[in-house]
């Protein structure tokens, strides 16, 4: 009876750490392989943008030098996946034109350009963030410096998950991301407008 008792405790705690060992690769897979992934992916997609020398070493050196204000409404928008506001916050600030009156303005050029690598950091540590997606795609398209298979990929993810999302509005973020898209150069705006066709050709019509 001892051994069959020891036999059967035995294996129920083999299964035990079997699951726990289970539960630690698929975490280790979800977070550290995948940043890692993610970082591959971001040098590769740098790498196959044409851009200058210059251009490559400004983005490194935003990818690693840390905009305190800028983080943190990177960090809201990736905490905010039903909240467009918290995305909207990443390109627009609120200026006063008068007594009591705010309009929305685009940021400057250089906080924009900080939103390229720094955004592209972050996406890293958030899995799957929509936010961040559109964030990413929003300020590539206004930097113009963007692949079209990425606009293409990360508008159809996008728009994807806002037409499942019950709490998103799908026409306030398209609207929202046409407004944005007005104010870039005219390949970022061709690049877009592909990447409509490509996802829903109707839309190109």
């Amino acid at each position: 009876m001892r051994i069959a008792r020891s036999v059967a405790e035995d294996a129920d705690c083999l299964a035990r750490l079997a699951s726990l060992m289970g539960m630690l690769l698929r975490w280790t897979n979800d977070t550290i392989v995948y940043a890692r992934r993610k970082a591959i992916g971001n040098m590769l997609a740098l790498c196959q943008a044409g851009l200058t020398d210059q251009q490559i070493g400004e983005y490194i050196n935003g990818y690693f030098k840390l905009d305190t204000r800028l983080a943190a409404r990177l960090e809201r928008a990736a905490e905010s996946p039903d909240d467009i506001t918290a995305w909207l916050d990443v390109f627009y600030e609120s200026a006063q034109v008068g007594d009591l009156v705010y309009e929305r303005r685009l940021r400057s050029s250089d906080e924009l350009a900080h939103a390229v690598p720094l955004t592209d950091r972050f996406r890293e540590s958030y899995p799957d963030s929509v936010s961040l997606e559109w964030v990413s795609l929003m300020a590539k398209l206004l930097a113009n410096a963007f692949l079209q298979e990425d606009v293409n990929d990360q508008f159809a993810y996008v728009f994807n998950c806002a037409a499942r999302d019950g709490q998103l509005d799908f026409d306030e973020l398209l609207d929202e991301t046409a407004k944005l898209v007005g104010l870039c150069a005219a390949d970022a705006q061709a690049a877009y407008e592909r990447a409509i066709v490509s996802w829903h050709p109707d839309f190109g019509m």
